[in-house]
């Protein structure tokens, strides 16, 4: 596991740890609040867990897009090669490039 992963999560887990801890002091001193508390919370770690996806997922499209280029490596080079070879051929069977009129 990378360090970013492991930063989410325990970033991630750290907040719903003190969510928990918040929750439960405000159920203790102040339960006529707890629906209030309960709500922000809940929003809380609604957006953490938006965010950590986020991070996570963008964390394994840069590792899909790096497996893309180390597999594409060479590929367009040898494909412009054989293309720039193919159009020499051409050109000296034919003499010249065909206008755009021909």
């Amino acid at each position: 596991m990378d360090n970013t992963k492991l930063a989410v999560i325990l970033g991630y887990f750290a907040l719903v740890a003190l969510s928990l801890a918040g929750g439960t002091l405000v159920l203790i001193f102040r339960p006529e609040q707890f629906a209030a508390a309960g709500a922000f919370l809940g929003a809380t770690l609604a957006g953490a867990t938006g965010a950590a996806v986020t991070i996570y997922m963008l964390g394994a499209q840069t590792k899909k897009i790096e497996e893309v280029k180390v597999l594409s490596n060479g590929t367009l080079t040898a494909l412009r090669e054989e293309n720039t070879r193919l159009n020499a051929q051409l050109l000296a069977v034919v003499g010249s490039a065909p206008s755009a009129g021909d």
